[in-house]
């Protein structure tokens, strides 16, 4: 048939912005509903690759073929399709923070639940060097000579909030080895792996914004980065074998821990320093009364 040309947009009139360009927001609108048809977990995308990408070839190719685009370069839409598995895990990980961030913010720090041992419920590797070792640190029923291990949690009181971030950090590591076998996995692994760390930098900045209300909130938000320093220290050795990773990959979360632990001590120093401030202005007016 007759080729079809698009018309430029027509010009801005009293100061409004120029109308997108026709197809211009093409890509954009196939790449959202490719986003809506995308498997609830990774079994699918090969079934959906190979009905999606040979039909996005092959439009390309027609386009080429009427003078829409150059025929020695890649197409408009073969970037956005080519890796099913990147704008899955791209897809996943903006769900899981998104429903990490409404949780925190919707959270009441002082509901709170008791915690103690290890809090993850995950099995340590034994397959690594030194792997029984570190099984014995990692476990939360260690015991040195009838004492309680040095490396245990000890049983403390932490916010829900808390809690419901440690699981969904956990619970995309597990997405994560999961998916790691099957196609496209090493790509999806590795970016929920990166949402995983990314959590606990969510939890710090939007729960640990606001200062403490009183001596027990501080307490609690004291409590909270114990608990998930304390988890983070071990979490990318647990999961290292799971992901398939290479002993030269960076699976760990150990940088996010100095910044919790300078929370801590800043949120409970500064309601206790306020707290000691008050009783001293209290005595010095109490003293100041007495004949």
């Amino acid at each position: 048939g007759t080729a079809l040309r698009l018309a430029p947009p027509p010009p801005p009139t009293n100061g409004a912005p120029a109308a997108e360009a026709p197809g211009r927001g093409l890509p954009r609108d196939l790449r959202r509903a490719v986003e809506a048809c995308l498997p609830a977990t990774p079994d699918g995308l090969p079934d959906l690759a190979s009905r999606l990408v040979p039909g996005v070839t092959e439009w390309e190719r027609v386009v080429a073929a009427l003078g829409y685009a150059p025929t020695d370069a890649p197409g408009p839409l073969s970037p956005h399709f080519s890796d099913l598995a990147v704008a899955y895990a791209s897809s996943r990980r903006r769900s899981i923070l998104a429903e990490a961030r409404a949780a925190i913010l919707a959270g009441d720090p002082a509901d709170t639940v008791t915690v103690g041992g290890d809090p993850t419920g995950v099995a340590a590797p034994t397959s690594v060097p030194g792997g029984e070792i570190v099984r014995a640190i990692l476990s939360a029923e260690d015991d040195l000579d009838g004492q309680g291990s040095c490396f245990s949690l000890p049983r403390m009181a932490v916010s829900k909030v808390a809690a419901g971030t440690l699981r969904a950090a956990t619970d995309a590591l597990d997405e994560a080895a999961d998916a790691a076998p099957r196609w496209g996995g090493a790509r999806i692994a590795q970016e929920l792996y990166a949402t995983a760390r990314d959590l606990a930098d969510l939890h710090r900045l939007l729960a640990g914004g606001a200062p403490p209300r009183d001596v027990r909130a501080a307490a609690v938000r004291h409590n909270d980065c114990v608990y998930l320093g304390h988890a983070l220290l071990t979490l990318g050795f647990r999961y290292r074998e799971r992901l398939g990773l290479d002993k030269t990959a960076p699976c760990t979360f150990v940088d996010a821990v100095p910044p919790l632990r300078e929370l801590a001590v800043r949120s409970l120093g500064e309601v206790l320093a306020r707290e000691e401030a008050a009783a001293r202005e209290a005595v010095a007016r109490g003293v100041a009364g007495l004949p």
